[in-house]
């Protein structure tokens, strides 16, 4: 597609999109969305708590998207239940979401006003994702762990994104990732099902989230993290964001000066 068509039918699923997500309430639940606070270490008292908007964002997405009513995610009850005209673009983008992916994903380039072209790091697969918002805020080499869907194979965002721009962050990830694959006993980074991939997107959100990296797309700055920033830790006595069981202080916490 050439530009202005690309960004027409990005504009257009967007307002398709308005016709769609606000279904999604009827389904999400008080139980999905406890079950996603804990698995996000967002539950406090039993019941979700977020500390800031963009975690209650995260939180919002992440619960709408995890697979956690017998394997399902919100999308993929919706589309059992046929709410739209089969064919049309409201029941296309609704299916879009139930097949959205979750993933680590690398800037490799920016189009400016147009969007960014990303590799997937844990699927090793390049796409094109048309964000002009995005286009306006990323660089080259930034990770972002998100979410993508892919209407009439047009590549776009659900949300809200966790930059991945501190060494311990990256540890933290890794180390997660590691200890998760010994406990489930995955055979490689790839998700291989609905319940690999909440697992590894809820490390990478922890991790985020314990580094005070979680913002909306829109704040993602193309400067170098200050030096304040960088130097931002969790409490010592708090759970390690890797996953590992272990407190901050004997755990990645050991790794920083």
């Amino acid at each position: 597609m050439v530009r202005s068509a690309v960004a027409e039918e990005y504009l257009r699923w967007r307002r398709v999109e308005d016709s769609v997500t606000p279904r999604f309430r009827s389904v999400l639940d008080g139980e999905r969305w406890r079950k996603a606070a804990a698995m996000l270490g967002l539950l406090e008292d039993g019941e979700p708590a977020p500390g800031n908007r963009s975690e209650a964002m995260i939180l919002s997405e992440f619960a709408t998207f995890a697979h956690v009513d017998r394997g399902r995610s919100v999308p993929q009850i919706l589309v059992e239940s046929c709410p739209f005209v089969p064919g049309s673009d409201e029941a296309v983008l609704l299916a879009a979401f139930a097949e959205a992916r979750y993933g680590v994903f690398e800037v490799l380039d920016v189009e400016p006003m147009v969007g960014v072209r990303l590799r997937d790091t844990w699927r090793d697969e390049e796409l094109t994702l048309i964000d002009r918002a995005l286009s306006q805020t990323a660089y080259e080499g930034l990770a972002l762990g998100m979410r993508v869907l892919s209407p009439g194979g047009l590549h776009m965002g659900t949300g809200v994104a966790v930059p991945v721009r501190l060494d311990h962050t990256v540890r933290a990830i890794e180390r997660g990732l590691a200890a998760a694959g010994k406990r489930f006993g995955w055979t490689s980074r790839c998700p291989e099902d609905g319940a690999s991939e909440d697992e590894m997107a809820a490390i990478v959100i922890r991790a985020g989230i314990a580094a005070g990296e979680t913002e909306s797309l829109r704040r993602v700055r193309s400067e170098a993290p200050s030096l304040e920033s960088a130097m931002r830790r969790p409490p010592r006595n708090a759970p390690c964001a890797c996953g590992s069981g272990r407190k901050y202080k004997g755990c990645c916490g050991r790794e920083r000066p």
